[in-house]
Order: C-alpha cells, then sequence, then structure tokens
C-alpha cells in the first residue's frame, strides 16, 4: 500500500525559469528544476531517519514514531432515514452555475471601482441557501442528519502501513470549534500512544487542518511543554 495514496502530504517546487526565453534563460531553467527534483530526492532519502532515531529512548522497537494525519476541510454528506449518504454538493450544479453567471459582471465591476462592497453582499447571498442544509446555529448546533461519513471510535482506529511509515487519519467535524475539536484530537493522540507503545507521536497537518493544529498547540501541548510530540508539520497552511 502506498503511503499517503489516498491524501499526498508532499510539498511540489515548480521550477518556471526562462521558459520561452533565450538559451541561457532555458538552461537556468533546467538547472533550477533539476536542483528541484534532487533536493526533493534528498528528502525522501532523509525520511528513513526518522524511523531509526525514533526507538533510541526506549519506546518501541518498531522503527518509527507514529504519524497523525490532521486533513483540511473533510467532504460532508446528508444522511436519509434509510441510511443512505448523499455527498453535500453533489445536487447543486444548478445553483452554482446561476451565481457563478451573475457574479462575473460583478467581479469585473468590482476591478474596475476597486468597491468590494456589492460583489461580497450578493456571493452571501446567492451562496446562503448552498450551504444552509449543513450550517450550525448561533450556539454551535449542527444538523443532525449532516457530518462527515467517517468518525473515529477506540475500535476503529487503524494505521496505514507502509515499510517505513505508519500513519493514522485524524476525522473530525471541520464545522465544530477548534478549542473543542483540539480536546477531541488530544483524546485521539492518548488513544494512538496506548496502542503503539509510544509516548510521542508526530502530527502532519494539511491545509485547513493547520489551524486545528494550532489551536491544539496552543490549548493542549504549550502547557505540558509539548509532551506528547516528536514533531509537527504544516503543509500549504492556511496561517
Amino acid at each position: 500500500m502506498k503511503y499517503f495514496e489516498n491524501d499526498p502530504a508532499a510539498c511540489h517546487v515548480i521550477g518556471n525559469r526562462g521558459v520561452g526565453g533565450d538559451a541561457s534563460s532555458v538552461k537556468r531553467g533546467v538547472r533550477h528544476t533539476a536542483k528541484a527534483a534532487v533536493a526533493l530526492l534528498l528528502v525522501l532519502a532523509m525520511l528513513p531517519v526518522w524511523g531509526i532515531f525514533a526507538g533510541a529512548d526506549g519506546r518501541c522497537d518498531c522503527g518509527f514514531t507514529p504519524i497523525i494525519c490532521i486533513h483540511g476541510h473533510q467532504d460532508l454528506y446528508k444522511f436519509g432515514a434509510d441510511g443512505s449518504a448523499v455527498k453535500f454538493g453533489s445536487d447543486d450544479d444548478e445553483l452554482v452555475d446561476a451565481a457563478i453567471d451573475e457574479l462575473i459582471p460583478l467581479f469585473a465591476k468590482t476591478l474596475v471601482t476597486q468597491n468590494w462592497d456589492e460583489y461580497c453582499d450578493r456571493l452571501v447571498e446567492l451562496i446562503t441557501p448552498i450551504y444552509e442544509p449543513i450550517t450550525y446555529d448561533a450556539n454551535y448546533n449542527i444538523p443532525a442528519d449532516t457530518g462527515p461519513l467517517w468518525s473515529w471510535t477506540p475500535d476503529s482506529v487503524t494505521a496505514w502501513h507502509s515499510e517505513q511509515y505508519a500513519h493514522y487519519d485524524y476525522e473530525y467535524d471541520h464545522r465544530l470549534p477548534l478549542q473543542d475539536v483540539a480536546d477531541d484530537l488530544h483524546e485521539y493522540i492518548q488513544l494512538i500512544k496506548e496502542k503503539t507503545g509510544h509516548d510521542k507521536v508526530i502530527l502532519l497537518s494539511r491545509c485547513a487542518g493547520t489551524n486545528l493544529l494550532q489551536a491544539y498547540l496552543y490549548k493542549c501541548e504549550r502547557p505540558t511543554g509539548y509532551a506528547d510530540l516528536e514533531k509537527t508539520l504544516f503543509i500549504c497552511g492556511t496561517m
């Protein structure tokens, strides 16, 4: 099984120098791309070193520290009484197309006037009906028939394995307040430590998941001196 097969956690460096230029600029572009490729290969070559040092302080001898992946916004579903699940947004194409058709002229007008009020007000009016079925109220009460397709339980937590890694996907409802989800993430981390015998984990966050990781670090780890963490990684963050 490929590591991060469903959601690659990788940073890509793309060189774009000298495209369409003279010979020297093309050569610079080729050198830039080659350097980026070499740098990426070096990073990949160094990743197994994480595992070499993970067991050096008396923890289990599996060879690598558990990695917990905190993804960005999860797909949300509307659940029927019969147990069916329909992905949110899959039946809103007509509404979205109509909104785009109306917003394009307003956007063009805004570029000229630099007054965003009319565009933003109309954008809110158009997307509110689309998101209303899954929107929480002022007290963060979420419609009972909506949510992510998966949520974790102590019995459902399993790892994705490769030769050098074991990673766990942390599932959560991104509509909830981050401070509340941080407490749930803390419980999840303790469970992974208990299951694996490790006293530390690596937290890898991507996209909006970086916001949750920041909330977790501030609320749960800062008071303990980051006792549960070996590393934290932020990829394509929204900070």
